[in-house]
């Protein structure tokens, strides 16, 4: 998600109002369509990236969740092929966005092409109109039939209840949002955990003398797991599609000389940013506190209001090169990570797993964190059923950083 749960406000109700000067929509004559849904042009950037930034989710910490300089920069990112439309009124106001992404994923154990539906925002004054969602689920239907990507996924915090009712009403031509698995994003403060690896094992900086192995291991543990990234040599070096991601970022684990396992810390914070805009009352009042024991109780910050969050995504992580993922290897790969990161000045980590995987218990055990759980959506239509029935048993593992 945009990092699905940097924190618990991803997909809450959000809060703001109107920009200033920004015409109000008018009353629209009975059955006529107030709104046009289209691919965004370059000149919808300024409007994206405000709504973006006046549209703060959350409840204890409401968050908006940014993308600067250009919104563009962050979409390249998430898939081969990347939509972003934008929802217009009548009157001129851009009144929603969303995007769909289509990337290369492992499913079942095979690389598919499948597709992502993210970055929803309404304007607060349109949030009521049904039409609104109904246009956007019709715009999505007509780019499957065109590429041919028949399954979707969705993720929506799980605490969200409005928006969980939501999706699971069964309306004539909107899309089935099928709940297929629960994942925990574990934000762990930089320096939590301790140090130590075993010894036969050795971690280091990634190189381009690495790049075929990673790949190699990134491979592997993808085809233990349903809906990770099918990553090429290509994509690891695009300046796109691994935007200020290098190979430099990575950690290594050589056993006998040989590379076993990776994770990257990817420093997102150039084109995607998570900028706190407020606080509950009773948070702010007890925020100097808790920043005081921050040191203490391994608890993350709370940097002030109008602050960009300082921390980075542990992405890529592959943890082993046989048909099981090694938990002691996993555990000496995050804090390899945790040390890039402290060096770079972060404050924290964030990283995603399915409750059901096997590293989860063995990698939330050795940290301190806070956990912030979301629910992962297969999506289809009513014809398609049949992909989404015929997905097993595994724990799901898509890449927390490219959501």
């Amino acid at each position: 998600m945009d990092g699905i749960a940097v924190a618990r406000a991803l997909t809450s109700a959000g809060v703001g109002g109107s920009a200033p000067g920004a015409v109000q929509p008018r009353a629209d004559p009975a059955g006529a369509s107030a709104f046009s849904i289209a691919a965004a042009l370059p000149q919808d950037d300024d409007a994206i990236r405000r709504l973006l930034r006046e549209s703060p989710f959350g409840n204890d910490v409401a968050l908006s969740l940014e993308r600067e300089p250009d919104s563009r920069l962050a979409a390249s990112i998430e898939g081969d092929d990347h939509l972003s439309l934008v929802a217009r009124h009548r009157s001129g106001v851009v009144a929603g966005i969303a995007s769909r992404a289509v990337r290369r994923v492992f499913v079942n154990g095979t690389v598919t092409r499948i597709g992502y539906l993210g970055q929803l925002r309404i304007d607060p004054r349109f949030r009521t109109h049904r039409e609104l969602l109904a246009r956007g689920f019709d715009a999505i239907n007509q780019m499957r039939h065109q590429d041919g990507v028949r399954l979707h996924l969705a993720a929506v915090v799980a605490d969200n209840v409005a928006a969980r009712r939501l999706l699971a009403r069964r309306v004539r031509g909107w899309p089935i949002f099928q709940p297929v698995d629960t994942l925990v994003s574990l934000a762990i403060p930089v320096g939590a955990g301790g140090r130590g690896r075993p010894r036969d094992l050795e971690c280091r900086r990634g190189s381009l003398d690495d790049l075929d192995d990673i790949v190699g291991c990134l491979e592997q543990h993808a085809r233990r797991s349903q809906f990770s990234p099918a990553w090429s040599r290509a994509d690891l070096l695009s300046a796109a599609r691994s935007r200020n991601l290098h190979l430099e970022d990575f950690a290594v684990a050589r056993r006998d000389d040989r590379v076993i396992g990776c994770v990257a810390c990817w420093d997102q914070r150039p084109f995607k940013q998570a900028v706190v805009r407020g606080y509950a009352p009773r948070l702010a009042r007890w925020r100097p506190v808790v920043n005081l024991l921050a040191p203490l109780t391994g608890t993350p910050y709370l940097p002030p209001v109008g602050a960009t969050l300082d921390f980075a995504y542990l992405s890529h992580l592959a943890p082993g090169r046989g048909d099981t993922a090694d938990p002691s290897l996993a555990i000496a790969l995050v804090r390899a990570a945790l040390a890039a990161a402290a060096r770079r000045g972060l404050r924290y980590v964030v990283l995603g797993l399915s409750a059901s995987h096997p590293l989860f218990p063995e990698l939330r055990r050795p940290f301190s964190h806070r956990a912030y759980e979301s629910v992962l959506y297969a999506v289809f239509w009513p014809e398609d059923e049949a992909l989404a029935a015929a997905l097993d048993g595994r724990p799901s593992h898509p890449e927390l950083a490219i959501l």
